[in-house]
């Protein structure tokens, strides 16, 4: 086998390989292959062979980062150590190879006591490991040897074997770190996809060199088998939909570990961003504008953080891609606020509110996304995050394949008039509207094309519509993730470069904000976007900035430790309002239950909403663009809920989704009034009627009413526990609840037992990362005293539903 490492121009290390028939024999060559250039390579059946070699040079290529290689292109890497510590990076690599749960043999142990000094000796070790476990497959299956000699039947390797041996170049410091994992990636790889990479993986044995990066038979076209072996389009969903597996951790390990390692190396950001910008092309990650603009906009802040970071590349990917890769809770992250020394007064019950009371009508808009280059009839489908504009390609030879007048179900945003449409629909159909409650995230989806300006223009134009249609009513923002440049990024207080700085945006929002807001707010909304106001007297609403607690948030990977003192001041508020005996409604952005908020921040939040719980009236978030619910439950009571964060559906119907938004009916103005949200609406526009009939017009119209629809009593956090346990067991019910989350699209996934878990999981789940602790099973009993639907008979539910089926 021989093995090569060529130096491309600003690109790292490239190793190619050649596994001859004069090292394996014969029966190892049965289909060899001429390439146009007069260099031979042989497709082997042998799947140790083909895996060995892989591994080999995964191993190599780990140890070369590591060891700072980089030879000329015309260089062979000679056998012999060029350092001292090659031989122990070797060892080291081979001595966790052969103890890997799934590769090990005890009855064949690698002779990890001898000394390495040569590429082969790794080679044959794998190999030897390898050819282990084939023969006592085979044992198994009955296998004899004639059999054998014929044409052998497709070997499979677990996913288990490949994200263990991928996962070595996670840390290009050790070459060899690695998590033995328990869950893997269902998709199992077969060997004729090795097999197919390695009859790419040539080298031109006349010449002794290797070929170009551009080169369709080199090194891109093995990258073009990795996205297939590796399913990098799997990531990119995942990210998406923020439903990670091992796919995403496989991928983010190794990705980390090469970004680790060119941090280290010395180069250039400019360096390190064209080599980052040829794997996103090469890997098919996205197309190359949206490779190059992503990275420019990312790679010094990137960089930055990587320079500044304590924890490894286990711990980076725990927490960006969450608890399939790893536990969130790490001694770096780890960290607590600190209440005042005053007792938690009793849990009074839930309220009741009277019947005939006043209440508050309050308009929620979430995640507008609204797209000022949206082009009606342009390509709807193609290959970037946002669609529908004249750049995203050709447009469909017919004009119903295109994007819709008002929008489309694909990857779109919201167009200007469908926003205008909406405002004025509300200002009609809504004019006693109270106050409204603006849960952020106003930027189109076009993340690798945005700037300051650009994004600044978006909110300026946002808040003018607001002023236009709503030029009375009081409005409170919060703070979305898309807003920043780059998306996600929001650099605390500590961070010193003034070119990661975010005044740039905060200072922007207290100019827009402050028309409606009073000037105690301008400070904290400068310091960190997040303020309190009265909303009348004896309420208070508290707008929080949940982007201190995005795991997309590079900077918090540095330290996470209650940035810009948020939590601290939040302690504040709620004393000083439990203190004077207020009742508050706290918005913002990201539910803090949900994947994307890191999970100390989430339970530091959980712990102060559990102690504030007579206080915290209800909360308001956004995110995730669908119609749902988050619970909270006190530790001490782990089985009684204690509020309510309600979800709100998104403007946008990015992707797959109809556009609508939020009516809230509240406790109002009266001596024992709760606060609580005694019922709510939700309204949605339906875009498959509209752009099929090319309306002129676009209709709104009410989806449903939580009370009517499920047919509780109040929407007490005790209501909705049991009508989350309800749907545990009736999935009638449940499904009328998904239609409802999805907002009565048609276009909809169905969703089978584990996505109806999965959501139900959600519902309970006011604490991000702590699906074991809190969707238990819990003992079935009775609550008498909390007013919910566990006090009406079970059979109410079926009746419920036959009722909403057939209106």
């Amino acid at each position: 086998m021989n093995l090569n490492i060529f130096s491309e121009t600003r690109m790292e290390s490239i190793v190619e390989c050649t596994c001859s028939n004069n090292e394996h024999g014969p029966r190892h060559s049965k289909h060899k292959r001429k390439y146009e250039d007069g260099s031979w390579t042989w497709r082997y059946r042998s799947s140790s062979v083909v895996v060995a070699c892989i591994t080999t040079l995964v191993f190599l290529s780990a140890i070369a980062q590591a060891s700072s290689l980089s030879p000329s292109a015309d260089d062979e890497i000679d056998v012999a150590p060029q350092r001292e510590s090659l031989s122990q990076t070797f060892q080291a690599a081979l001595s966790l190879f052969s103890n890997s749960s799934s590769l090990d043999d005890s009855s064949n142990p690698a002779p990890t006591s001898q000394p390495i000094t040569s590429t082969t000796d790794v080679y044959s070790a794998a190999l030897r490991l390898i050819r282990n476990k084939e023969r006592r497959q085979k044992k198994r299956l009955n296998i004899s040897n004639r059999t054998s000699q014929a044409r052998p039947r497709l070997t499979r390797v677990r996913s288990k074997d490949r994200l263990q041996v991928v996962s070595r170049i996670q840390d290009a410091n050790s070459a060899v770190n690695i998590t033995k994992r328990k869950d893997v990636d269902p998709d199992d790889v077969e060997i004729q996809e090795m097999t197919d990479m390695m009859a790419n993986l040539t080298l031109d044995s006349r010449s002794g060199t290797g070929r170009s990066m551009d080169d369709g038979t080199g090194f891109s076209s093995i990258f073009s088998k990795f996205t297939r072996v590796l399913d990098f389009g799997r990531v990119v969903r995942e990210i998406e939909t923020s439903v990670m597996t091992s796919v995403s951790c496989t991928a983010c390990r190794a990705g980390v570990g090469l970004l680790f390692h060119y941090v280290q190396s010395g180069r250039t950001n400019q360096e390190i961003a064209h080599a980052a910008v040829k794997l996103c092309v090469n890997l098919k990650m996205q197309t190359p504008r949206v490779c190059s603009g992503i990275i420019s906009l990312y790679v010094d802040e990137v960089v930055e953080v990587l320079k500044g970071v304590i924890l490894t590349s286990n711990e980076i990917c725990a927490l960006v891609v969450g608890e399939t890769c790893g536990s969130q809770i790490t001694p770096a992250m780890q960290w607590g606020v600190n209440f005042p020394p005053i007792p938690k007064p009793p849990f009074p019950g839930y309220p009741t509110p009277k019947p005939d009371a006043p209440k508050l009508k309050v308009l929620q808009i979430s995640d507008t996304h609204w797209d000022p280059f949206y082009e009606p009839g342009s390509n709807a489908e193609c290959n970037e995050p946002l669609c529908c504009r004249i750049t995203s390609g050709p447009k469909p030879p017919r004009p119903h394949l295109g994007a819709g007048l008002w929008g489309d179900y694909r990857k779109c945003d919201t167009p200007r008039q469908t926003m205008e449409s909406m405002f004025d629909h509300i200002s009609r159909a809504h004019p006693d509207i109270d106050y409204i409650i603006w849960t952020g995230d106003i930027p189109a989806h076009d993340v690798w094309n945005q700037t300051h300006d650009g994004n600044i223009e978006i909110i300026r134009e946002t808040v003018d519509m607001f002023t236009q249609y709503f030029p009375h009513i009081p409005i409170f923002p919060a703070l979305g993730n898309h807003e920043s440049v780059p998306v996600n990024s929001f650099a605390p207080p500590w961070v010193s470069n003034s070119k990661f700085n975010i005044e740039w945006l905060y200072n922007e929002l207290e100019k827009d904000w402050s028309r409606w807001l009073p000037e105690t707010t301008y400070r904290t909304i400068r310091e960190g976007a997040y303020y309190s106001a009265m909303i009348s007297p004896g309420f208070k609403l508290i707008s929080i900035n949940t982007n201190y607690c995005n795991n997309k948030n590079w900077w918090l990977l540095v330290n996470s430790t209650d940035p810009s003192n948020e939590l601290k001041w939040l302690i504040f508020e709620l004393q000083s309002s439990e203190f004077a005996g207020e009742k508050v409604h706290i918005i913002g952005h990201i539910p803090p239950g949900h994947a994307d908020c890191m999970a100390t921040w989430s339970r530091n939040y959980y712990q102060i909403i559990s102690r504030y719980e007579n206080t915290v009236a209800a909360q308001f978030f956004g995110h995730t663009h669908y119609d749902e619910i988050e619970l909270f439950y006190p530790p001490e009571e782990p089985f009684r809920p204690s509020s309510v964060a309600y979800i709100g559906p998104s403007v946008t119907p990015y992707y797959n989704l109809n556009p609508g938004y939020r009516i809230y009916y509240v406790d109002g103005d009266y001596s024992t009034t709760s606060r609580t949200v005694v019922d709510h609406e939700t309204w949605i526009a339906d875009l498959s009627d509209a752009n099929r009939l090319r309306a002129t017009q676009l209709s709104w119209y009410k989806l449903y009413s939580a009370k009517e629809a499920y047919g509780m009593s109040n929407l007490s956090p005790g209501s909705w526990d049991d009508l989350i346990m309800a749907m545990y067991r009736n999935k009638r019910l449940f499904n009328l609840y998904y239609r409802f989350y999805n907002k009565n699209s048609p276009v909809a996934a169905d969703c089978d037992d584990e996505c109806r878990q999965r959501l139900l999981c959600d519902a309970r789940s006011g604490k991000s990362h702590a699906r074991e602790e809190l969707c238990r099973p819990r003992p079935v009993h009775v609550r008498t005293s909390r007013g919910g639907l566990a006090e009406r008979p079970q059979s109410r539910f079926s009746q419920i539903v036959d009722t909403i089926s057939s209106a």
